[in-house]
């Protein structure tokens, strides 16, 4: 059976189950994993999310992150938080569900790419299209979008992203209405996953007023509908971030991304070194890493051999690539060249300031243009323009093949069983990154946040401790004022009883930021245990006037008030925290104390 384009549709759709099965077994070790990274923000620690199916008209009316924390600089992601409030709703804690609907949903999109280069091509080079998305479900550098439950938002963006070109590249061709409205529902779908699919603003031109250009009326009417979307999608998300003073586009700070503390020429140099960077990702995809933070990529100049490299690969890869466009050529080699620039430019850094520095989920979406690239390299210059099934039976396709896929195949399982939890993950990332603070930081605090707690072996618990205070040194090493890691080094110090060394660190952190309440918090700690009581209460004192609805700061003014036998004003406090907290038992207990005793002096 054929169509317009002149392919085998019953061949189609057995290439497109097969690609969807590779793709789910590629990552079915991973449905065992548990909550990891990001996913306490999205699900265990959204107190939104959490709230189930009723939350739902919630999350389409709040910011992205409100359910875990506020921030000026916020994001409007509805989607990924709409299908977490169902699955937690189905099966809440249950990590496994999240996970096989990612798997599934990353079957869907080596499909949905599948069908659109197939289209994009005329069907006349189906081998290339099957091999482009053969080798997207293959390359390792998606693992993190599909083995971490957050990055939800990079596998709904993708899906409904290529459905929605798919559908209309069906309207270009045949005109049915009901195609153009699907695939403008669809990009809307993808808008309200992620933003970033805002680079379809020069895709979708480039698509179809070049390569499906049969009827340019339909073209325009699509090019509109892409912007009429973006507006509206635009308009919705400055509406509600506006509405909770969430819309600071500018607020980047330094551990997110540390090019926020670059000058221009610094922060130029080093977007250009990253770019390169992303691009030897592509051909030699390891290693694989959680985070990029401070000082994973040391700062570049410009003259740096590296960066003016990559700069002149980069200009190589666009001139040919507008040259192309400019002479209205439908060249295949341009395509995949200029959907992957449109697309990661918006994850540089060089037109403004994003989240992070570097991560390998940027590179989802623009890897379906390296993909293009480097199924036409195997089609000019190993197998020729063969069929499929020739491609299929071919000894020396898969001599050459079956090597790398079997390589990165390898990587993809390794990888998935390395995002298993948290301590797992940051372990085996921090060896892979011995410069970066945030991740010596992050294997720190799951061994003294999660695993000292969890130990119940006193040996063991104290070697926990010890391995937790090496970590967080090493972290402070890297970066003296990161004020998260001195104070969390000074907790780490107060639970090995060490009180010198917390009091230090936790001075070190209100040096860096005055005022901290953790780190005041931390000190009042350090100052019970050393029974300097009246230190103790005059930082009690003054976080109640800085945080006046923080039960705990008026429950430890109590309690210095108890230890200075000053039995009315902790009277007072304690009363204050029960009103603040009144299921915390320990106040009501202590506030009974103080009773007794002073009954006990006024006689």
């Amino acid at each position: 059976m054929k169509t317009q384009y002149g392919f085998n549709i019953s061949l189609q759709l057995k290439l497109c189950v097969l690609l969807f099965a590779v793709s789910v077994l590629l990552y079915a070790n991973s449905i065992s994993n548990g909550y990891v990274y990001d996913d306490s923000s999205a699900i265990t620690g959204n107190v939104i999310v959490k709230k189930g199916i009723g939350a739902i008209p919630e999350i389409l009316a709040t910011p992205y992150r409100l359910g875990f924390f506020k921030t000026s600089g916020d994001l409007y992601r509805p989607l990924s938080l709409v299908m977490f409030a169902v699955e937690y709703n189905i099966l809440p804690n249950e990590a496994w569900l999240s996970h096989l609907i990612n798997i599934l949903l990353f079957g869907g999109c080596v499909v949905a790419l599948f069908l659109f280069l197939n289209k994009l091509m005329d069907g006349k080079k189906m081998t290339v299209a099957f091999m482009a998305a053969l080798f997207f479900s293959f390359h390792p550098v998606h693992t993190e979008v599909v083995a971490n439950i957050k990055s939800r938002d990079e596998l709904l963006s993708f899906f409904f992203g290529f459905l929605s070109l798919n559908m209309f590249t069906y309207y270009m061709d045949r005109g049915a209405k009901t195609k153009f409205i699907l695939g403008t529902i669809f990009l809307f779908l993808a808008f309200l996953s992620k933003e970033t699919v805002i680079s379809f603003l020069a895709v979708v031109p480039l698509i179809f007023f070049l390569y499906i250009n049969e009827n340019r009326k339909r073209a325009i009417y699509i090019t509109l509908a892409t912007v009429g979307v973006s507006v509206l999608f635009i308009s919705i998300r400055t509406y509600i971030l506006t509405k909770y003073n969430a819309n600071d586009t500018f607020s980047v700070s330094f551990f997110d991304n540390p090019l926020s503390a670059y000058d221009l020429s610094h922060r130029l140099a080093t977007t250009i070194f990253i770019l390169g960077k992303y691009l030897m990702l592509l051909l030699v995809p390891y290693p694989l890493i959680s985070d990029y933070a401070y000082n994973s990529i040391p700062v570049r100049a410009i003259g740096d051999v590296a960066v003016v490299f990559w700069l002149v690969v980069y200009l190589a890869l666009i001139f040919p690539g507008i040259y192309s466009v400019l002479k209205r050529k439908k060249n295949y080699w341009a395509f995949g060249i200029l959907f992957y620039v449109f697309t990661i430019a918006l994850f540089s850094n060089i037109v403004f300031l994003i989240g992070a520095e570097m991560a390998e989920r940027f590179l989802f979406l623009p890897s379906a243009g390296f993909c293009l690239l480097f199924a036409l390299a195997m089609e000019k210059w190993i197998t020729g323009p063969v069929t499929v099934n020739e491609i299929l039976k071919s000894t020396k396709v898969w001599a050459i093949l079956a090597p790398v896929l079997l390589i990165f195949c390898s990587i993809i399982i390794v990888r998935n069983g390395e995002w298993k939890d948290n301590l797992t993950l940051y372990k085996a990332d921090v060896v892979k990154s011995p410069d970066d603070c945030r991740l010596y930081y992050n294997v720190a605090s799951e061994l003294l946040v999660t695993s000292y707690y969890l130990e119940t072996k006193p040996t063991v618990k104290q070697q926990i401790l010890k391995d937790g205070i090496a970590a967080m040194r090493h972290s402070i090493g890297i970066y003296p004022r990161y004020k998260d890691a001195n104070a969390r080094l000074a907790y780490a110090y107060f639970l090995d009883r060490k009180y010198d060394s917390s009091e230090y660190y936790n001075l070190a952190a209100l040096e860096i930021i005055p005022n901290d309440s953790v780190a005041l918090s931390n000190l009042t700690g350090v100052y019970f245990a050393e029974h300097k009581d009246t230190a103790a209460l005059a930082i009690c004192k003054k976080m109640i006037a800085k945080y006046p609805d923080n039960y705990s700061f008026y429950f430890n003014a109590g309690v210095c008030n108890y230890y200075m036998h000053q039995y009315d004003s902790a009277i007072v406090y304690f009363q204050k925290t029960l009103q603040l907290k009144p299921d915390l038992d320990k106040a009501r207990a202590l506030m009974a104390d103080v009773d007794k005793h002073r009954g006990q002096a006024e006689k």
